[in-house]
């Protein structure tokens, strides 16, 4: 067996075991744990609540940005209420720079968040936000 799939298999391990404590905590929501697992999925589009209209800019606004990624984040925008503000102001005040860092850094799971969202998410909002720019 190779490194890469014995890593992978310590990281969903330690992600199921992440999510069992913060579920059993109060801390998961409706539809994060599918989205964890598959951002764009029927499971995931049902299980999500939807918070309002579909996001405002329906295309790319970054070059570099990936339909994958872009998807994954209007997905986000239109079910999670925490992040509709967060999305639509990803075109302003410089945050592309911070976008871009987050989506191509070496450990993002330690890098901030764009928009301050560190400070207003749950710790399964902020794998939300990586595993959204982050694909697999």
């Amino acid at each position: 067996s190779s490194g890469i799939n014995e890593q992978s298999t310590g990281e969903y391990f330690a992600l199921a075991v992440l999510l069992e404590i913060e579920d059993s905590a109060g801390n998961v929501g409706p539809g994060e744990r599918e989205f964890l697992v598959a951002p764009i999925s029927e499971t995931t589009a049902k299980s999500l609540p939807r918070s309002g209209g579909p996001p405002s800019s329906k295309r790319k606004i970054f070059e570099w940005m990936t339909d994958e990624q872009w998807q994954n984040l209007q997905v986000l925008a239109h079910h999670c209420s925490w992040f509709g503000d967060v999305f639509d102001r990803m075109n302003k005040d410089s945050a592309e720079v911070k976008w871009r860092q987050l989506s191509e850094c070496d450990s993002p799971e330690s890098a901030p968040l764009p928009d301050v969202l560190d400070q207003r998410v749950t710790k399964v909002q902020h794998l939300m936000v990586i595993r959204a720019v982050r694909p697999a």
